[in-house]
């Protein structure tokens, strides 16, 4: 039985999770044959708050403008606002694993959404389509959120990507398996989110699954857990290998 603040936590994801949803069904209606006109530059992440446009130029990962709020003038000056904010922006300092999370999120809005990198570690049948990217909710007192999220399409089932960083202690696996009971948690929300981001309607026949990407060199210094895929990633960029290790 769920506590006080269990139940708030869910009231709160829930509530999130439709505000989420409302801004992907807007960003469909008013900018998706713009998104597919630039396939690979630019990422449009909905969020609680507003629309996220990411841009994912290799040189430039991540750099745009978050939190819009009124997506048709975002429309009437996409071209303009496309070169402002993500292509001509001042490059930060980019991570190695921004890196890989940019090349799995080009390579996907350029193969119709298919995590094609990911698909030929696993070989076989396996189809993984990219469905969008840091949904961050409320979770035990704090904020959590996924790198990507993807859907299993073989298995009919929800797929949460996070991508270690190169240096430092290994990524914390229980964040993949909280994330993934996040999902399991809210899946009727999340099955109308998946839909609209993928313009087609699906269903989960089987809980989160969580996959883990890793430096391929240090993968060893990662522990392995029940229900979670391991896999190192090799390459500076700006387009990697992967290889599934367990």
């Amino acid at each position: 039985m769920l506590n006080a603040k269990d139940i708030q936590s869910n009231m709160k994801q829930r509530a999130q999770l439709k505000q989420i949803l409302d801004r992907a069904e807007r960003i469909q209606k008013h900018l998706g044959p713009l998104l597919q006109k630039h396939p690979g530059l630019v990422h449009l992440r909905p969020t609680a708050i507003g629309v996220d446009m990411v841009g994912l130029h290799p040189d430039r990962p991540f750099s745009g403008r978050p939190a819009i709020k009124k997506l048709r003038p975002l429309a009437d000056n996409f071209e303009q606002e496309l070169r402002q904010y993500c292509l001509e922006a001042e490059p930060e300092r980019v991570t190695l694993e921004q890196k890989v999370r940019a090349f799995l999120m080009r390579q996907a809005y350029q193969n119709d959404r298919h995590l094609i990198a990911l698909e030929e570690a696993f070989e076989g049948d396996a189809q993984f389509l990219f469905v969008t990217d840091h949904v961050m909710l409320p979770h035990a007192g704090k904020r959590l959120a996924c790198d990507l999220l993807a859907w299993d399409k073989s298995a009919e089932a929800p797929l949460v990507i996070e991508v270690g960083k190169a240096h430092g202690n290994p990524v914390n696996l229980q964040r993949v398996e909280a994330y993934s009971s996040i999902v399991n948690q809210q899946a009727d929300l999340y099955v109308k989110l998946f839909s609209v981001l993928l313009g087609f309607e699906v269903s989960f026949s089987k809980p989160c699954r969580g996959c883990v990407l890793w430096p391929a060199h240090a993968a060893g210094a990662l522990a392995r857990q029940e229900g979670v895929s391991l896999l190192g990633f090799s390459g500076a960029g700006p387009s990697f290998s992967l290889s599934l290790l367990s």
